[in-house]
């Protein structure tokens, strides 16, 4: 069947139900149809301060529309925030596990001007050795610290040590949404530390632009491995696209359970 979804939530909230859905819908339509198409209304706004378009090619079976009236015919409709995993399980009643999960992610193609971008900036700034830190900082650190899973400097510190103590030449590209995190980091770790563009910061809810975060997603894919922060939907998406990338799928619940199934 073909269906309608919206969420005003954040990117990896939007990524992980479209892509849940896309790869779902692709088995065969139930409206008689040719094909099984996802409609997808894709609001910008604070949460999600860019288009889909920016970062990933197209896929096959999704269509962006400006609301439910343009479809032209009646579709289900899906309005939620919520993970590959749950849609699968709770909508369409079928069983996934974190593997699967991870293989869903493999829809997703970043742009070719960004794979452009991400090739040169690696061959000019990543080691033999660079694993691939996301440092969330701009929202939800009240809740990650109520919930008791807020992974502060300190933590990323213990983890940038042990790197360098095992290896001394490990380069750190560093995914992060906030100026102060990203100066604190290149101060203290000098010229391990690696990053994409300088931060600017504004008033804005998100201090990068969507297409940097896309940047971002695209360079930690190609790290050695990547540590985040704890409940973040952007490391767990930066985990999966990494692990595909590696061909690693299996590796995917013991990743995630680092930073979605322990309290510190």
């Amino acid at each position: 069947m073909c269906i309608y979804i919206t969420s005003d939530n954040g990117l990896c909230n939007r990524l992980s139900i479209l892509c849940a859905h896309s790869v779902y819908q692709g088995r065969g339509c139930k409206l008689g149809r040719e094909d099984c198409r996802v409609y997808v209304r894709w609001n910008v706004n604070d949460h999600c301060n860019g288009r889909f378009e920016e970062i990933f090619e197209g896929i096959d079976n999704v269509s962006f529309v400006k609301n439910y009236s343009e479809i032209g015919f009646e579709v289900p409709r899906y309005i939620a925030s919520d993970n590959v995993i749950n849609v699968f399980r709770n909508y369409y009643r079928v069983d996934i596990d974190y593997e699967g999960e991870c293989r869903v992610y493999g829809i997703l193609k970043f742009r070719g001007d960004i794979q452009n971008i991400v090739k040169d900036f690696i061959e000019v700034n990543f080691g033999s050795r660079t694993v691939g830190l996301h440092i969330r900082r701009t929202d939800d650190v009240d809740a990650a610290r109520r919930w008791g899973n807020y992974t502060s400097d300190e933590d990323f510190d213990r983890i940038i040590e042990s790197e360098l103590s095992e290896n001394g030449d490990t380069k750190f590209y560093l995914s992060t949404d906030n100026e102060e995190t990203q100066r604190r980091y290149r101060e203290r770790y000098n010229d391990s530390i690696v990053y994409y563009r300088g931060i600017d910061s504004s008033d804005n809810l998100r201090q990068t632009s969507l297409r940097d975060a896309g940047i971002d997603l695209c360079l930690l894919s190609y790290c050695h491995h990547v540590e985040g922060s704890f409940h973040s939907t952007f490391t767990r998406l930066a985990i999966m696209l990494n692990l595909n990338f590696r061909g690693e799928y299996g590796m995917a619940g013991e990743e995630l359970r680092r930073y979605f199934f322990r309290s510190k």
